[in-house]
């Protein structure tokens, strides 16, 4: 677990990597039918990575009753993999693909 304090440079950090994923959805004509993607920063550091943690967790809802995950195309996820990984402090990058139910809509 590395520190979780919210500094000006992570929340740097986290703002560019929403914006590369928000980009990114719109320019795969996908942006429209997610209704929710968080990007989250996780004080986290998987074993061989040099940094945090990023997820990202792509849903689709009507009534925010029931949430459906949605499988991004492979070609943005390696966009989005190669662009977030390139950001300083930041050593890996997950998909979430919780259905709601069992999870939540929000990242916890």
């Amino acid at each position: 677990m590395l520190s979780g304090y919210m500094d000006r440079k992570r929340l740097d950090t986290l703002r560019e990597a929403d914006a590369m994923v928000m980009a990114g959805l719109e320019r795969h004509g996908i942006y429209d039918e997610i209704w929710q993607c968080p990007t989250v920063l996780v004080p986290l550091q998987l074993a061989g990575s040099e940094g945090e943690m990023v997820v990202l967790r792509p849903i689709r809802s009507e009534r925010a009753m029931t949430a459906t995950a949605v499988e991004l195309p492979g070609a943005l996820v390696e966009e989005l993999r190669e662009g977030i990984l390139a950001l300083d402090g930041v050593g890996s990058l997950t998909l979430d693909l919780t259905s709601k139910p069992p999870g939540t809509i929000e990242w916890e």
